[in-house]
């Protein structure tokens, strides 16, 4: 999945968008590190399964 789609799904919050239709949508670092640390447990159990 896509940090679009995370954030379309609400499991990460945009700390904001820029200018124009298309403009970068900028989102926290912790944000960010939390759902990375989140995803790697969740392959971790995967993987000892």
């Amino acid at each position: 999945m896509t940090v679009k789609r995370w954030a379309d799904s609400g499991r990460i919050t945009p700390q904001m968008k820029l200018r124009g239709s298309n403009g970068p949508v900028l989102f926290k670092t912790a944000d960010i590190e939390a759902l990375k640390a989140e995803r790697e447990a969740e392959r971790a159990s995967e993987a000892s399964k």
